[in-house]
C-alpha cells in the first residue's frame, strides 16, 4: 500500500506499464487469431463452391431446370446471357471467317498480279543490258573509265613516292650553305650576272658540289609534286566527264525501254501483297480469338457458369448450416452430406474465432482506458503535488490496490479516483491521540472544520497569507465534498469544499454566489500534518452556513456530473466514456 506520493507514483507508472505490455500480448494475439479466422473463411467459401459446383455441375438447361427455385430464374438468366453470347459469336467467326477468305483470294490475285509484272520488268531489265552492252559509245565509255582508272592509281602511286622523297631528301638541299648559295646567285641560268674572279669562284664552288646534278634532283624534288597533281586533276575530270556521258547512255536506255515506269508497277503491287498479308494475318488473330472465347463459353468452367456458381454460392451462404444440412440429407448423393458436414464443423470454429477476436477487442479497449485514466491520474497527481507540503501522507483507508482494479473493470472512473486520492491525502490522517486533550485528531479535524457565527465573522474577515499555487488552474473534477451533512446543527457554517489553492476556492465560492447561497474562503492547518507544522501548512476550505449546506452540495454534485458526462472526440472520431478526461484513442484532452 503506497503511503508517499512517490510510491504512489511509481505504482501507477508500474500499473500503466503492465496494461501496455497486456495491449501487446492481446494485439499479437489478435494477428494471430485473424489469420485463423481468415483461414477458416477461405475453408468455408471453398466449400461453399464445392457444394454449389454439386448442385449445378454444368450450366446446361437440365441442370439449371434442376436448380435451387431460388435461384433458378438468376441462373437461367445467366444461361440465356451466355447462349446469346455464344449466337453473338458465332455470328462474328462466320463474318471473320469470310473476310479471310476474301482476304486470302484478294492477296492470291495481287500475287499473281505481282509476279506477271516482276516478269515485265526481268525482260525490259534484259533488253536495257543489251542494248547498254552494244553500244559503241557505251563501250568506247567503258573502256576509257578503265583506263582513267588505272592510269590515275598509278599516278597517285607516283605522288605518294615523290612526295616520300621530298619529305626524306629536301631537308639537305635546304641545310647546305653553298648549294643555297649558288641557287641564290642563279648559278646556270640566264639570269647569272656575275663575272671575273666571281665566276671563277663560282665555278669552281659548283664543280666542288656537283651543282648540276643537284639542282636537276632538287627541282624534280620540288616541282614534281605539283605536275603530278595537275595530270591526276585532268584525268579526273576526263573520268567525271566519261561517268555522265555512260550515266546519260543508261538514261536515254532506260527511257526508252520503261525500266522505271515499270519498277514503280512492281513496286506498287509488292505494297499491296504486303498489306495483303498484314490484313490476313490480324483477321487471323481475331478469328482465332474469337474462337478461344465460344470454345471456353461452350466448355463447363467458362465465365459465365463462374458466375452462376458465384450466384449458388452467394445464396447457399445466406443460409443456416442447419438448412442445408436438412437438404443435404434429402438427397441421394453422399457428396453434398459430408460437404455440410465439414461447413457446419467451419462454421462453429469461426464463431469461436470471432468470440474470441470479439473478447480481444474488447478486452484491449479496456486496458486502453486503463492506461489513459492512470496517465490522467499520474498527470493530476503530479500537478497536484505542487500545492501539497512535502511530508504529506496518505491514509490507510485509500486500497489503492482496490481502486485500481475496480478502474480496470471500468467500475470506477478516473475523476472517482482521483478524488479519493485527494479526500486520503486532505480529510484522512493516520489516528494519533492529543497529549492534552485526549481526543483523536478526526474529532478535532471535525470540530475544526465547523464554525459558529462569531467564529465565522472573524474567519471571513481574516487575510489569509499569500498563497504561492494560485497560478494553478482550478480542478473541477477533483474538489473534495463532504460524504455528509454538518452533525452539529448548531453551528453557522461548515466546510462545503476542499481546494488546494486560493485560486480553486476562490472559483468554487463565486459558483456558489451566483446559486444565492451566502460563502467565504477561509485556510485551516493541514491534519496530516504534525502540530509544530500546522501553522505553515495550510489547505483552503470553502465554508456555507449549515442551513444551505445540502443545496450547495447538491449543485456541487451535478455540476461535477456534467463536467464528467461522455464526450465525442473529433480528433479520432470517436466516444469518450463517462468519467474520463482524456481520450484512450489519441490522447486528446476533453474540451
Amino acid at each position: 500500500m503506497p503511503s508517499t506520493p512517490s510510491d504512489l507514483l511509481q505504482t501507477l507508472a508500474k500499473e500503466k506499464q503492465r496494461a501496455h505490455q497486456q495491449i501487446e500480448h492481446l494485439r499479437s494475439n489478435d494477428v494471430r487469431q485473424s489469420r485463423r479466422l481468415r483461414r477458416l473463411t477461405e475453408q468455408r467459401a471453398g466449400a461453399f463452391v464445392n457444394l454449389a459446383r454439386h448442385y449445378l455441375p454444368t450450366l446446361g438447361q437440365q441442370h439449371v431446370t434442376n436448380a435451387w427455385k431460388e435461384v433458378r430464374d438468376e441462373i437461367g438468366q445467366i444461361l440465356r446471357e451466355r447462349n446469346e453470347r455464344v449466337r453473338f459469336l458465332q455470328d462474328q467467326i462466320d463474318r471473320a471467317r469470310q473476310t479471310r477468305t476474301q482476304l486470302i483470294r484478294q492477296r492470291d490475285e495481287a500475287t499473281k498480279s505481282l509476279d506477271r509484272e516482276r516478269l515485265i520488268l526481268s525482260c525490259k531489265t534484259g533488253n536495257f543490258e543489251k542494248v547498254m552492252r552494244d553500244d559503241p559509245a557505251v563501250s568506247r565509255c567503258m573502256s576509257e573509265i578503265k583506263k582513267l582508272d588505272q592510269e590515275m592509281q598509278r599516278r597517285l602511286d607516283q605522288l605518294e613516292q615523290v612526295q616520300q622523297d621530298a619529305r626524306k631528301k629536301l631537308p639537305a638541299y635546304e641545310q647546305c650553305q653553298l648549294f643555297q648559295y649558288l641557287r641564290s646567285q642563279k648559278f646556270g641560268t640566264p639570269e647569272y650576272r656575275a663575272g671575273g674572279v666571281e665566276r671563277r669562284w663560282d665555278r669552281w664552288v659548283a664543280k666542288l658540289i656537283g651543282f648540276q646534278k643537284a639542282n636537276s634532283g632538287y627541282e624534280f624534288l620540288t616541282q614534281a609534286p605539283g605536275r603530278l597533281a595537275e595530270l591526276i586533276e585532268e584525268k579526273q575530270q576526263r573520268y567525271r566527264l566519261c561517268l555522265r556521258e555512260l550515266e546519260s547512255a543508261r538514261e536515254r536506255a532506260k527511257k526508252m525501254h520503261g525500266v522505271d515506269a515499270q519498277t514503280n508497277i512492281w513496286r506498287s503491287h509488292s505494297k499491296r501483297v504486303r498489306a495483303l498479308d498484314l490484313a490476313i494475318e490480324q483477321s487471323e488473330w481475331h478469328l482465332n480469338h474469337l474462337t478461344d472465347e465460344c470454345c471456353e463459353l461452350e466448355s463447363l468452367n467458362g465465365a459465365y457458369y463462374d458466375r452462376a456458381i458465384k450466384v449458388f454460392k452467394d445464396f447457399l451462404q445466406s443460409l443456416e448450416p442447419e438448412i442445408l444440412t436438412i437438404y443435404a440429407s434429402c438427397t441421394e448423393s453422399p457428396a453434398d452430406d459430408a460437404i455440410c458436414e465439414r461447413l457446419r464443423q467451419i462454421h462453429d470454429q469461426i464463431e469461436t474465432q470471432r468470440r474470441g477476436c470479439d473478447q480481444t477487442d474488447r478486452r484491449v479497449q479496456t486496458l486502453k482506458a486503463y492506461a489513459s485514466g492512470l496517465a490522467e491520474l499520474q498527470s493530476k497527481l503530479r500537478e497536484h503535488l505542487r500545492c501539497l507540503p512535502d511530508d504529506v501522507r496518505f491514509s490507510d483507508r485509500l486500497c489503492l490496490n482496490e481502486q485500481l482494479r475496480r478502474l480496470s473493470e471500468q467500475r470506477r472512473t478516473p475523476a472517482e479516483i482521483w478524488r479519493r486520492i485527494r479526500r486520503s491525502i486532505i480529510a484522512t490522517s493516520p489516528e494519533r491521540q492529543d497529549s492534552q486533550t485526549g481526543e483523536s485528531a478526526g474529532c478535532s479535524h471535525r470540530r475544526g472544520r465547523q464554525f459558529d457565527a462569531v467564529e465565522a465573522a472573524f474567519a471571513a474577515a481574516a487575510t489569509p497569507p499569500p498563497d504561492q499555487n494560485d497560478q494553478e488552474p482550478p480542478d473541477d473534477v477533483g474538489i473534495v465534498l463532504p460524504r455528509s451533512s454538518p452533525d452539529d446543527a448548531t453551528s453557522g457554517y461548515a466546510s462545503i469544499a476542499i481546494c488546494r489553492s486560493g485560486r480553486e476556492a476562490s472559483h468554487i465560492r463565486e459558483l456558489l454566489e451566483g446559486q444565492g447561497i451566502t460563502c467565504f474562503t477561509c485556510q485551516l492547518p493541514y491534519t496530516a500534518t504534525e502540530p509544530t507544522e500546522q501553522g505553515q501548512s495550510l489547505e483552503h476550505h470553502v465554508m456555507a452556513p449549515s442551513s444551505q449546506f445540502n443545496s450547495a452540495r447538491r449543485f456541487l454534485t451535478r455540476r461535477r456530473n456534467e463536467l464528467e458526462t461522455p464526450w465525442y472526440c473529433a480528433a479520432c472520431d470517436s466516444e469518450v466514456r463517462h468519467g474520463y478526461l482524456v481520450c484512450h484513442q489519441c490522447g486528446a484532452t476533453k474540451p
